[in-house]
């Protein structure tokens, strides 16, 4: 556990600085003090910005880490002299030092499994073995079609140095979640001691705790997942939403470095996972047309100035990412089989296609071939009874929906005294509306929705609770208990997908969360390998394509885990590499003069 604490907190620092020197740089003009949080997220935003450029050219490798260290060290000099009071937990009693460190350690202990996502087995591990060993490879695709998805895979692959190699998907997540619960901490103090400056904001951070338990719980704690990273930007960028709408007259400064929070991390969730497309770009529109109404109302040639300014920050960074697309696929959106270039290293349009489809009806049958399921009606039944026995996606946040509801009804039809000045725009509600709608419209799969459903949920109850100050206290006092049910549901929903053995067969519901929180959920024993649990084995036999050359595949299963590349659980007997011998020049389908 020591490894992964020190490994947090190197790369907490690292981030945090680089954060540091971009409010610095472009918006020295501030007057408040760095908000720590904010310096983080947009410093690590930054970060793998920066790495889809350095990938072009160089693996991910110590001397990446070096030069984003310089530029780090340069933000953390810059705010030398007021350092004390900018972290987090700097005026904190001692009760609360100590929980926090018990929660470091907690989930440090829980990242010391091995992967559990099967997907860190397929394609995962093997990205980041490709990214730190090699530049930007072309056709990569070509090798293993899973291989080019997303971005993700640098922030992991800066982490494997040292005594983290091959261990970054202990650190990675992990990282995120605690800076996640450190944030909802800081939240509660400020709630708890009123010195909020923005109520909804905060209340929205403390209930960010449901859905922090289940993540803490789940199988992507120690698996190097975008699917864990896709709902932590969802809840931040909708929180730092709700700020805006705290503050729409406020100092025009802090509004544009908000503005450009917002869109950092609603960009990096773009390249990350394109699943984050609507809830990014509704959150960019969101956010600009309340930082720069009075502009755009006025139609005067400032606003369209700034708007130019933040379009042409989007398209160059959504640019980098398309290009990435280009060289690993020979088409800038995949898995999407559009816009292909007259590259010899192009993944066959077929293929394209396929893999495209497969993913469009894997989200309503998993199991089912995409001709049986697009443009059939007959996978809603059974994919509807599947969403209505998913306990932590779906059925909590729904719960927080219509508890909030009922909260909100209570109020305005038994109390009467309704507060009209405490209310929060409506139009809040496209965030998690709209992306919603995206993810039923491509890829119905709970794991593909992202945060919006816990951001629907957490936003109804926000509400209920802001406006309720008219609710007798014995209702709000029950509260409390109610949510730690959720809470407590919520763990043991999650376990069971991480440990699913423990929940025993015809017994007792008290006996499986016995099982659950007493053997397996709260604390794990110390694995084989310096107390971190190893990787599974995998047996390799050699496949030679009709160019020679020569790839691992698995003898069972579809994992290849940490094998050395190129390995492929698919391998195709007309792969060659475009320059013998060289796996850096990259992987085509037969002689490459033929693109179809």
């Amino acid at each position: 556990m020591f490894l992964i604490v020190t490994g947090w907190l190197l790369f907490f620092l690292l981030f945090l600085g680089v954060g540091f020197s971009l409010r610095k740089v472009f918006f020295s003009g501030l007057k408040n003090d760095p908000d720590i949080f904010k310096s983080f997220w947009t410093g690590r935003a930054a970060s793998i910005f920066f790495l889809q450029f350095w990938h072009l050219v160089s693996a991910v490798n110590l001397h990446a880490l070096i030069a984003l260290g310089l530029v780090s060290c340069w933000g953390w000099f810059s705010v030398s002299k007021k350092l004390l009071p900018l972290l987090p937990f700097s005026k904190a009693s001692w009760i609360r030092l100590v929980l926090f460190a018990g929660v470091i350690f907690w989930l440090a202990n829980r990242a010391l499994l091995a992967p559990v996502n099967s997907d860190s087995g397929t394609y995962h591990l093997s990205a980041i073995q490709w990214m730190t060993g090699y530049p930007l490879v072309p056709g990569l695709a070509n090798l293993q079609r899973r291989l080019a998805l997303g971005s993700y895979f640098l922030y992991p692959a800066l982490m494997e140095i040292g005594p983290w190699l091959h261990r970054s998907h202990h650190l990675a997540n992990g990282l995120l979640l605690l800076v996640l619960f450190a944030q909802i901490g800081v939240s509660f103090r400020r709630l708890t001691g009123n010195r909020s400056a923005c109520l909804t904001a905060d209340l929205m951070t403390v209930l960010w705790m449901l859905p922090w338990m289940g993540l803490a719980f789940g199988i992507n704690l120690s698996s190097p997942s975008p699917d864990c990273s896709i709902v932590v930007l969802g809840l931040l960028v909708a929180v730092y939403i709700l700020e805006l709408f705290c503050r729409p007259n406020g100092d025009r400064n802090e509004q544009e470095y908000n503005l450009f929070v917002i869109v950092s991390l609603s960009i990096a969730g773009i390249v990350l996972k394109l699943s984050f497309l609507a809830s990014g770009v509704i959150a960019i529109l969101l956010a600009g047309w309340l930082v720069n109404k009075t502009e755009i109302e006025r139609l005067s040639v400032k606003g369209w100035t700034g708007a130019a300014k933040w379009i042409a920050f989007i398209l160059g960074t959504l640019g980098i990412w398309a290009y990435r697309n280009v060289i690993m696929t020979g088409v800038p959106f995949y898995p999407l089989p559009y816009g292909r270039f007259p590259v010899d290293w192009r993944v066959p349009y077929g293929r394209v296609e396929d893999f495209s489809n497969h993913i469009l009806s894997w989200g309503r049958h998993p199991r089912a071939p995409w001709q049986e399921v697009l443009g059939s009606r007959e996978w809603f039944g059974p994919w509807l009874t599947q969403m209505a026995h998913n306990v932590f996606d779906i059925l909590t946040p729904l719960f927080l929906v219509i508890l909030g509801i009922v909260i909100l009804l209570y109020e305005r039809l038994v109390v009467r005294k309704a507060d009209s000045s405490k209310s929060i725009p409506g139009i809040f509600l496209v965030l998690p509306a709209g992306g919603l709608v995206f993810w039923f419209l491509t890829v119905p799969s709970v794991r593909f929705a992202g945060a919006n459903f816990w951001i629907l949920g957490i936003f109804f109850l926000t509400v209920a609770l802001y406006s309720a100050n008219q609710i007798p206290g014995f209702v709000r006092r029950g509260l409390g208990p109610l949510l730690l049910l959720v809470i407590i549901i919520n763990g043991a929903s999650a376990v069971l997908q991480v440990f699913p053995e423990s929940m025993p067969k015809g017994n007792s519901t008290l006996k499986a969360f016995r099982l659950l929180f007493l053997e397996k959920g709260w604390l794990l024993k110390g694995g084989k390998e310096d107390g971190f649990y190893p990787l599974p084995e995998v047996k390799t036999r050699d496949f030679i394509t009709k160019s020679g050359l020569r790839i691992y595949v698995p003898e069972k299963g579809s994992h290849c885990w940490d094998t050395p590349p190129p390995c492929t659980t698919a391998p195709d007997p007309n792969l060659s590499l475009r320059r013998q011998g060289d796996l850096r020049s990259g992987f085509k389908i037969g002689s490459g003069k033929t693109l179809s």
